[in-house]
């Protein structure tokens, strides 16, 4: 069996002792290891001048228990990774780098700098600069989904919900106007 590299991560220089003690634990525990720690267990309740020395005994069976179960779920999590890469190669966040005006009006959305965690540079013009505090893109479903929320004088919170229509090169979506609580549907043509 592999362990990954993630458990060395909690090892301290010069000491076997990782997250959750010794690595020696995460391996996987012998077949009367269950009848063991329910003894230590039940032998750990009873109060006698040694029960903090078996207690400490039921605390490595705990740490079995927890390490084993962090094994499952990164063995899980692992193969969730492994099936986005098909996913992300329909849509890739740079196709909505650019320069955006909306159908309505003369407002200007740039966007650029897509990092894979989802962190997105935008900037608004109305036709002034108009502060953004927070923007940011996902993919979901196959679809690039841009969030930008704006906060400046006559935009408290105001926020756009964009999806990139490749087949149109468009962002369409809901935009949130907080000054009067209104929502609009709202197209973006690239201008470049």
């Amino acid at each position: 069996m592999h362990i990954p590299s993630l458990f060395v991560v909690g090892l301290r220089q010069g000491s076997n002792a990782g997250i959750f003690g010794p690595v020696q634990a995460l391996r996987p525990p012998p077949a009367d290891r269950a009848k063991q720690c329910s003894e230590r267990s039940r032998m750990a309740s009873r109060p006698t001048p040694a029960a903090h020395v078996r207690a400490a005994a039921g605390h490595r069976c705990l740490r079995v228990v927890l390490g084993m179960s962090l094994l499952v779920m990164i063995a899980g999590t692992s193969a969730l990774a492994s099936a986005k890469p098909a996913i992300a190669a329909e849509a890739d966040p740079l196709q909505i780098v650019g320069r955006w005006q909306r159908t309505d009006g003369g407002y200007v959305l740039e966007l650029s700098n897509p990092t894979f965690d989802g962190r997105l540079t935008a900037a608004y013009f109305n036709p002034r600069p108009i502060n953004v505090s927070h923007s940011g893109w996902l993919l979901k479903e196959g679809y690039l989904l841009i969030f930008v929320e704006l906060r400046d004088q006559g935009y408290p919170g105001s926020t756009y919900r964009l999806t990139y229509q490749q087949d149109t090169d468009s962002l369409v979506g809901i935009y949130f106007q907080a000054a009067v609580q209104q929502q609009f549907e709202v197209v973006f043509q690239r201008m470049d």
